[in-house]
């Protein structure tokens, strides 16, 4: 994962740059631990999310894994979730080496479940 295409926004997230193209986004999201968490501007149970998931960046990090957060407002961000059919917000996908191990559509889990998700993917 090269740590160039990306920042750390004040939520400890991962955000691709707008340098950054679909292709290098997957394989970056294929490797090793990562939490992908797809989110749309103006989605009031994403607002939430983004609050509970300041809190756990921490977490995330401490367990050599990595929270990359994409915002559908932005063009490769859009592309990446196109390709994977994601159409419900907030939208989370676990992966661990390059395969989907669970997911998240919609507003079908509360925040302290997410909390608890989140902490099993990292053990």
């Amino acid at each position: 994962m090269n740590m160039n295409n990306y920042r750390v926004n004040e939520l400890g997230f991962l955000v691709p740059l707008n340098g950054i193209n679909v292709k290098e986004l997957r394989g970056d999201v294929m490797a090793d631990k990562k939490i992908v968490y797809s989110w749309k501007d103006g989605c009031v149970h994403c607002s939430r999310l983004n609050d509970k998931f300041s809190k756990l960046s921490s977490v995330v990090q401490e367990n050599k894994g990595h929270l990359i957060a994409l915002c559908s407002g932005e063009s490769v961000h859009w592309q990446y979730m196109l390709g994977q059919g994601i159409s419900a917000f907030p939208f989370l996908e676990f992966y661990r080496d390059g395969e989907v191990v669970d997911e998240i559509r919609g507003n079908s889990v509360s925040e302290g479940q997410l909390g608890e998700k989140i902490k099993d993917f990292l053990i």
